[in-house]
């Protein structure tokens, strides 16, 4: 047809997906890392590249290190798994000298296109899937106002560059035990627990009691697409009202409720409902959230292969697709045992520096393990602060200073003196009410 591209579907053995091996024999360990960074980091071109790319760097006879990078629209954190699998195989019959030999199929991702396109109908019939969920979203995000006014190093710039980086999290068992005791209590689950414990932080932090961040979620409605590589994650969003005089556990039952709503509702892709709800557009951050937390919970096949010991290491891209992108796991010992929460921090550099991220991320575990020892407590009591930071605010604030007996007249004395004399007296007039000397000095 004039007008449509020609489409062609390559066959396996003619397809360069960048596979090469590079003799790293003489490297340095600088330099290894800077081309496996290279690769890691390599900006693909999709309407010329396959979104795949490998490189084996040969360090000696006995050591090579693999870099394997898989473009975003082709597989996503559940494709992992499959993916490795297929590697595995591959390598364990490539050594008997043999054909891999794969099942075929159930499905392919062109099928998982098609039933999601029967599956939510069109977006004009309000009785389709589509046109309900998305007119559940409507109601659930009304008069949010879309951004989340968190304290940042810097204001965010009017075009954001992307670029990024990553802070290590690194809690101990006893704090996962604690989560998951509480999700038991409140029949939720520890995802729940920290999605309320996020928005108790991000309320304090910014200062609105109307807080939301988006949650990934897998996507794969289907047994037949459990093992399948391609990408099926789509992005929710997590709205909490976070009342400040309630209690944690008030918090959580909301999260509670609204996570199950959210995910009986998670079919509309995340993109359609952005241009549904039409945010105010802008460059300079995302429109509708700026804060993704993801509770992972893809667990990868056992890395063993004859003849290899294999160790994976983490790769940073030095990217970031939002503000701050919390993604987190659970952590079990070889007897299932809690092992301990642990994941990555992904950040803006324009806008933030490690050490705040590190600080927030510390408070959020200041959140977790106070609240969660006292669901009860009013959230509004918790003090984010810790010792070094509240003597700083002590220096900043001259407290000792306003704290010690004054012989000559002070402000604070004066003040308590005119309470003394006059409790009844206007003190103060704002936009129509009025508060005595008594009122004011109660408040």
């Amino acid at each position: 047809m004039d007008g449509v591209p020609e489409q062609r579907i390559l066959d396996a053995a003619g397809a360069d997906f960048g596979w090469d091996v590079v003799d790293a024999t003489a490297w340095t360990d600088e330099r290894l890392e800077e081309a496996v960074g290279a690769v890691t980091r390599h900006c693909f071109d999709l309407a010329a590249d396959i979104p795949f790319r490998a490189r084996l760097f040969r360090r000696s006879a006995g050591e090579h290190r693999l870099a394997l990078v898989v473009h975003h629209i082709a597989g996503d954190g559940s494709s992992l798994a499959p993916l490795v699998r297929d590697l595995l195989t591959a390598y364990r019959a490539r050594a008997a000298a043999a054909e891999p030999a794969w099942p075929a199929p159930v499905a392919q991702y062109a099928d998982f296109t098609l039933w999601q396109h029967d599956l939510l109908g069109d977006e004009a019939d309000p009785d389709g899937r589509l046109g309900r969920q998305a007119a559940f979203w409507e109601r659930e995000l009304d008069g949010f106002e879309g951004l989340l006014e968190l304290p940042t190093d810097r204001p965010h710039p009017p075009v954001a560059d992307h670029r990024g980086a990553q802070v290590v999290v690194e809690w101990p068992a006893e704090l996962q035990e604690l989560v998951r005791r509480t999700a038991r209590e409140y029949n939720a689950t520890t995802f729940m627990v920290m999605s309320a414990a996020l928005s108790v932080l991000l309320s304090r932090l910014s200062g609105s009691q109307d807080v939301a961040f988006g949650v990934p979620t897998a996507g794969r409605g289907r047994t037949e697409f459990e093992d399948m590589v391609g990408f099926f994650v789509n992005t929710l969003v997590l709205r909490t009202q976070v009342a400040s005089e309630a209690g944690f556990g008030d918090v959580l039952a909301q999260v509670r409720e609204r996570s199950l709503d959210a995910f009986a509702h998670q079919d509309v892709p995340f993109d359609a409902l952005v241009d549904r709800l039409n945010p105010v557009r802008t460059q300079a951050h995302h429109p509708l959230v700026q804060v993704l937390f993801a509770w992972q919970n893809v667990t990868l096949p056992e890395l063993s292969l004859p003849g290899l010991e294999i160790t994976p290491l983490r790769a940073d891209t030095l990217t970031a697709r939002m503000d701050l992108t919390f993604s987190l796991r659970e952590r079990v010992d070889d007897a299932g045992r809690p092992a301990g929460i642990g994941g990555v921090v992904e950040y803006r550099t324009d806008v933030y520096d490690a050490e705040t991220v590190e600080r927030l991320v510390a408070r959020w575990r200041r959140v977790l393990t106070t609240l969660l020892a006292d669901p009860d407590r009013p959230v509004l009591s918790l003090d984010l602060l810790d010792e070094r930071e509240r003597a700083r605010l002590d220096v900043l604030g001259a407290r000792k200073v306003l704290s010690e007996p004054a012989d000559d007249p002070s402000i604070p004395g004066m003040f308590t003196e005119q309470v003394r004399r006059r409790p009844d007296s206007v003190a103060l007039v704002f936009e129509g009410r009025s508060w005595t000397y008594r009122e004011l000095d109660e408040a």
